[in-house]
C-alpha cells in the first residue's frame, strides 16, 4: 500500500489479485471471518478492500445506472476514457442527490433519470458560443493586414494536430475512415490546412 495525500493506492491478493486506489480508508490492514473447512478463521484484509466489500451493492448498483445513459465514444486515448467517466458520475451522483432533496406540497413530479439528462444536455446548450465562421474570421484577418507586407504562409501551428479545415469539408478520409489531422496551416488565418491542395482551395474560396 501507498498513500499520497488522501489518496491511498492498494494491491493485494486473495483468490486473484485487485488494485485498488481509494480516498476513504487508512492505509491500514483490518481483519475478516472467513469460511474454511476447519471452521471460520480471521484475515488480514486491506481496509480500502473492507470498504469496497461492504459497500459493493451500490457500487454494481452506480455501475447499472451509469451503463443507461453514458456519455462520450470509444476512444483510443486513455485520457477521453476517464473524461467520460467522470462526468457520468457526476451526472449519476447529481441526479442521485436530486432525487433526495425534499419537496413541497404541490410540487411537480420530479424528472426521471432520462429527463433529468435530458435537462442537463439543454441547461449546456444554452448561452453557448455559435460555430466559428472560418469564412469571417479569415476575411477580417485579411482585412487586418491589407497594405501591409503580412502574407499568408503555410506554416508548422501551435499546438496539438487538428483536422484539416477544407479534407472536413469535402468530407475527405483515410484508409481507417478517419479524417486527415494536421499541424499546418496558414499563419495569418490560423486555420489547419494539411497540404498545398488545401491551402490554395481554401484561400482562393475567400477571393
Amino acid at each position: 500500500m501507498k498513500q499520497i495525500g488522501n489518496l491511498v493506492a492498494c494491491w493485494w491478493r486473495d483468490k486473484r489479485a485487485i488494485s485498488m486506489l481509494s480516498t476513504n480508508a487508512p492505509p491500514e490492514m483490518g481483519t475478516a471471518q472467513r469460511r474454511t473447512k476447519d471452521g471460520p478463521v480471521e484475515k488480514h484484509i486491506p481496509e480500502s478492500v473492507l470498504v469496497y466489500n461492504a459497500n459493493t451493492g451500490g457500487v454494481d448498483r452506480h455501475d447499472q445506472l451509469r451503463s443507461y445513459y453514458p456519455i462520450g465514444r470509444k476512444s483510443h486515448k486513455w485520457w477521453r476514457c476517464c473524461l467520460w467517466f467522470l462526468l457520468e458520475v457526476a451526472a449519476l451522483n447529481a441526479y442521485i442527490l436530486y432525487q433526495q432533496m425534499p419537496r413541497p406540497p404541490g410540487a411537480p413530479k420530479p424528472l426521471d433519470h432520462f429527463q433529468f439528462h435530458l435537462q442537463i444536455a439543454k441547461s449546456l446548450m444554452k448561452g453557448s458560443s455559435r460555430k466559428r465562421n472560418y469564412r469571417e474570421a479569415t476575411a477580417v484577418a485579411g482585412l487586418a493586414v491589407e497594405g501591409t507586407s503580412v502574407e499568408h504562409r503555410r506554416v508548422r501551428l501551435a499546438g496539438r494536430k487538428k483536422q484539416c479545415y477544407m479534407c472536413k469539408q469535402k468530407d475527405v478520409r483515410t484508409a481507417s475512415n478517419k479524417r486527415p489531422e494536421t499541424v499546418f496551416g496558414c499563419s495569418l488565418c490560423n486555420t489547419h490546412l494539411c497540404d498545398e491542395l488545401c491551402f490554395n482551395q481554401f484561400h482562393a474560396k475567400l477571393n
